[in-house]
């Protein structure tokens, strides 16, 4: 059994991050620094992109 943890940010816990919410920083820091974390965040496509 592996003890990775694998977390997958959706929309809105992206939007929280960029807003500086505390849990989502500590997340994204956490798979930074600490091995066997990883952070995962969908590719979104951007109406206006389209």
């Amino acid at each position: 059994m592996s003890d990775a943890l694998h977390v997958v940010l959706d929309e809105t816990a992206m939007v929280l991050a960029g807003y500086g919410n505390r849990l989502a920083s500590r997340l994204i820091q956490r798979a930074h620094t600490v091995p066997g974390h990883f952070l995962y965040a969908p590719a979104q496509q951007c109406a206006w992109a389209t």
